[in-house]
């Protein structure tokens, strides 16, 4: 099965505040889901957007995906899913990637990849939610829209 993924680009509008954070242009890449394997860590996040017909509503999931190296970050994966009656027929829809990497060149400081947990804490909203990279606590929301916020602090 192949899906699409948006991968978090790093088209800022403006630079990073003082506070480590940035908005994030989402744009499209098509690659292939990770093998389960690589997988390091996996929630679901509320549902939203119920409707009557064969789709019954859609949530998010993130997954944590280890890239190989020791030192280096996992990627967050961030899923988009839909669902019909009583759960049945779940099918994705569209997946991010965010490369923890990345944002470090905008601005956001993040500690060694090498020393560092990376850990889930908990969903804000259907739209957001937070995790904890060594010392500091970020937030990812606006999920499936556009633009999305990336905010990190102690």
């Amino acid at each position: 099965m192949r899906a699409t993924y948006l991968l978090f680009m790093l088209a800022v509008s403006g630079a990073a505040n003082a506070q480590g954070s940035a908005d994030v242009t989402l744009k499209t890449s098509k690659t292939a889901a990770p093998p389960h394997s690589a997988i390091a860590y996996l929630t679901e996040g509320p549902a939203f957007g119920h409707t009557d017909g064969a789709v019954r509503g859609r949530f998010y999931r993130v997954l944590f995906v280890r890239v190989g190296l020791a030192y280096d970050f996992p990627l967050i994966r961030i899923e988009s899913l839909t669902y019909g009656d009583e759960g049945c027929c779940m099918r994705l829809r569209t997946a991010w990637e965010l490369n923890l990497e990345e944002p470090q060149a905008i601005g956001v400081t993040l500690p060694n990849a090498a020393t560092s947990e990376l850990r889930f804490v908990d969903w804000t909203s259907p739209h957001s939610f937070n995790f904890k990279v060594g010392n500091l606590t970020c937030s990812i929301s606006g999920l499936g829209k556009t633009k999305a916020k990336l905010a990190c602090a102690q």
